[in-house]
């Protein structure tokens, strides 16, 4: 098995600037948590440096729902893609490899 170490420094700001800078912040929402009503955020300070986690806000109760603004769902979708193409799709196929699958469907061994 290979060395599992923490993101960064092993903080949680810099887990929070890792999934935020490389997209996982845009498609955790997109695609998990925004179809049940709630929204992962992330805290940044007045320069604009990422603090750590936020919290999870709360819509359920809104008919509407949560989508983003058009500008802010392709700056997520680049970040996403770009992660993807320089280190996520090795990682995935990787994994596909050694397991046979990337998703895992059921509990497993």
């Amino acid at each position: 098995m290979a060395e599992v170490k923490k993101i960064g420094d092993g903080s949680a700001a810099a887990a929070a600037k890792f999934i935020l800078d490389n997209g996982f912040l845009f498609e955790i929402n997109r695609m998990v948590l925004h179809p049940q009503g709630l929204a992962m955020e992330i805290d940044l300070d007045s320069n604009g440096d990422v603090t750590g986690f936020g919290g999870l806000w709360d819509y359920r109760d809104d008919p509407e729902g949560l989508r983003y603004e058009p500008e802010t769902f392709r700056q997520g979708q680049q970040k996403y893609a770009r992660y993807m193409r320089k280190i996520g799709s090795k990682v995935v196929s990787l994994r596909n490899t050694v397991l046979g699958y990337i998703e895992q469907t059921e509990p497993g061994e």
